[in-house]
């Protein structure tokens, strides 16, 4: 029975159960278990393994932290080709603490999965995902109530129950985040480089409006899907980056988010800033190297459509059907532009073109000022 302190290794030796007893007379509390990390080692070849707990009442099963593979605070480590998966079969309410107050780290370096299938506690405990190998860290407990977020450096991260990753918000910063369709998340997600991905798998008849994501890049940017639905299953995938080749990029009021996996389903695209939005703003779409207006990739334009409207999508009363494909407007007070599409690809705010108009106007009125202000002789000088 392993401690606090101790790595729980295992290697090519041994089943695939482990049953641990949350009565063992070395446990300083009854159904409570301690070990500092599991570390399935890359010699095992043989076996997945599962650790699971054998209590038929509220458990838990505390990981404190250790240095694996270099990496300190690690609670996990699965460098192999096999399975490490925690669960309860006992019938108790079994759940995985964190220690209060750390980062946790998960370390996926093989082609095998670590499955969590127990909610995950921790007073303002951060999950960390630190991996290098092609399996997935998932996360399936139901409920998880650790409160310091979840970040993933590296690899990827599996949600498959709802509120699986606790209260705080996912910052991912160079892996990928992928939630299964159906689920109920409370979490802001945060893609805080261009390496980071978010994707979402949605069922068929499912509604995008589940579907946002934040950008800490060059300008905060926040995306979102408002409305639409997927006419078939679907994994919409979505990065933001700093800059974009188009011609016409010192425009650009936002970083850039690249949307694909919504095929030609009709949907509600919004973006957002907290700089200020000018009037008459609108949803840019890259269309090969220029920033033009999103609606001009959609494939029609419907018979009720509105163009340019001062106001959010919530209150304009157009839906995201065939009908009003092509609608448009932006709303001043939240920094938001939206627009009903049909396709994807890479999105942003920009100014209406006669705003930039209007605001080189006034600077070169300015300037006039200015001159005959100070006087001729003077305004030589400027």
């Amino acid at each position: 029975m392993p401690l606090a302190g101790d790595v729980a290794q295992f290697n090519n030796v041994g089943g695939a159960a482990l049953t641990y007893s949350m009565t063992h007379g070395l446990n300083p509390t009854p159904n409570q278990a301690n070990v500092g990390a599991v570390h399935l080692l890359s010699t095992r070849v043989g076996l997945d393994l599962s650790i699971d707990s054998n209590s038929a009442s509220a458990s838990s099963f505390y990981y404190h932290g250790a240095t694996v593979n270099g990496i300190d605070y690690t609670i996990l480590a699965n460098d192999s080709a096999k399975n490490l998966t925690l669960k309860s079969s006992g019938g108790g309410a079994a759940k995985v603490g964190l220690s209060d107050n750390v980062d946790s780290v998960v370390q996926v370096n093989g082609s095998g999965n670590i499955s969590i299938l127990l909610p995950i506690t921790g007073n303002n405990s951060r999950l960390v995902i630190q991996s290098t190998g092609s399996g997935q860290a998932i996360l399936s407990g139901v409920n998880s109530t650790y409160s310091g977020g979840t970040r993933i450096n590296s690899g990827t991260l599996v949600l498959s129950a709802n509120n699986a990753a606790g209260t705080g918000a996912i910052t991912n910063s160079g892996g990928t985040l992928t939630v299964q369709s159906g689920l109920v998340l409370q979490n802001q997600i945060i893609l805080s480089s261009a390496l980071a991905q978010y994707k979402r798998q949605f069922a068929s008849a499912e509604n995008y409006n589940v579907y946002a994501v934040s950008s800490t890049l060059q300008t905060q940017t926040s995306a979102s899907l408002l409305a639409g639905v997927a006419s078939e299953a679907r994994e919409v995938a979505t990065s933001f980056q700093s800059s974009s080749s188009a011609s016409n990029d010192s425009s650009r009021r936002s970083d850039v988010w690249n949307l694909s996996g919504t095929a030609t389903d009709i949907q509600v695209v919004q973006l957002s800033i907290t700089s200020g939005l000018a009037e008459g703003s609108f949803l840019g779409w890259l269309d090969d190297s220029t920033w033009v207006n999103a609606t001009e990739g959609n494939s029609a334009t419907g018979s009720l459509a509105l163009f340019g409207l001062n106001q959010s999508f919530a209150s304009s009363g157009i839906s995201a059907t065939a009908d009003y494909l092509g609608s448009w407007g932006y709303d001043t007070e939240t920094g938001s532009v939206w627009a009903v599409l049909d396709h994807g690809g890479s999105f942003a705010v920009i100014p209406e073109p006669s705003t930039l108009l209007l605001l080189g106007i006034s600077f070169t009125v300015l300037i006039i000022r200015l001159r005959w202000s100070v006087g001729p002789q003077a305004a030589r000088r400027i």
